[in-house]
């Protein structure tokens, strides 16, 4: 799984142009380094939900993502280990 930002045009932006929207993570291949990418990112995302005082949006984020990666054991090992439940 590689992490890559897309974004979506939609609208116009201030040029007249169409305006991006918010960057989403996308999925391009398994692999190890990306989801060692992805769980750092996950770790600073939680952080940031716990200081928001939104922990559990973040759960069900993270719930979320292991149903759509159950078929990836490597991922999950790597969310567990980071506790990230």
């Amino acid at each position: 799984m590689c992490i890559t930002p897309t974004t979506r045009h939609t609208g116009t932006g201030g040029y007249g142009g169409p305006s991006p929207a918010p960057a989403r993570l996308s999925y391009v291949r398994p692999n190890r380094r990306a989801y060692a990418a992805a769980v750092r990112i996950l770790k600073r995302a939680r952080d940031a939900a716990k200081a928001a005082d939104d922990l559990e949006s973040f759960s069900q984020h993270i719930a979320t993502l292991r149903v759509q990666q159950r078929r990836r054991p490597t991922m999950i090992a790597m969310l567990d280990k980071a506790g990230l439940r």
